[in-house]
């Protein structure tokens, strides 16, 4: 977002959906995630619901609560929330898009996840069907915090339908610890592999002051290492 705003573009966060336990109130008082919220003020513009129109908060029982502008359905486990609820995404989805369109020149829009969850495409609604409704071009961005980031962006390109790989114009590696310098070979590797530029890398940032947004995931990640297992969610 201080990019943007550093590039006099009037740059606007964007995120179709957001899971998350964390929530705070937009500017007409609808609920909202608090990383939009946190984006929109990063821009220096007022935080407005149509930045994030769709939010689920995980109430435990592998359910959660949704939130369509801010109105309140009671919780849903992930299946029939893709079953009942995936037109009404859609819809929300374009309203926001169109509202924001109206207001800004730029949107920087965030996806989630993957956009290579295959057993997930059919029914998506926060990365490539959403930059085919706005029809914008793709950074496909890696934490290599996590490890494996170069198979992450090879697989991940693989796995793409043509027509979404060819949205993807640059390719950002996040959280990278230390001197970019020895990353050298990689980012010529990843260059050459896959005919796309690496157009950044962002330092890991520590003490920023913003908590974590999925403060499980280190219980998580310590049960991955100690089971050699892996999972993924869904919604």
């Amino acid at each position: 977002m201080q990019v943007a705003f550093r590039r006099r573009d009037a740059g606007r966060p964007f995120k179709s959906q957001n899971m998350s336990r964390f929530s705070t109130k937009a500017i007409n008082g609808e609920e909202m995630s608090r990383a939009q919220y946190l984006q929109a003020e990063a821009a220096r513009t007022t935080p407005i619901i149509e930045m994030n129109p769709i939010l689920i908060k995980p109430v435990g029982g592998m359910k959660s609560d949704v939130r369509f502008f801010g109105e309140a359905f009671n919780a849903i486990d992930g299946f029939a929330y893709r079953e009942q609820f995936f037109t009404k995404a859609i819809d929300a989805i374009r309203t926001s898009l169109d509202r924001l369109n109206e207001k800004f020149d730029v949107l920087v829009i965030e996806g989630a996840g993957s956009p290579a969850e295959v057993n997930l495409n059919d029914r998506e609604i926060v990365n490539m069907r959403v930059a085919d409704m706005a029809d914008v071009p793709v950074l496909l961005v890696a934490d290599i915090d996590r490890g494996g980031a170069i198979a992450s962006i090879v697989g991940t390109l693989q796995l793409m339908e043509p027509e979404h790989r060819a949205r993807v114009k640059g390719i950002v590696i996040n959280k990278f610890h230390g001197d970019v310098a020895l990353f050298e070979e990689g980012i010529d590797f990843i260059e050459t592999y896959t005919g796309i530029r690496v157009v950044g890398v962002i330092p890991h940032m520590m003490n920023h002051g913003i908590e974590e947004e999925d403060t499980d995931r280190p219980n998580r990640r310590r049960l991955l290492e100690s089971t050699f297992t892996t999972s993924g969610r869904s919604m």
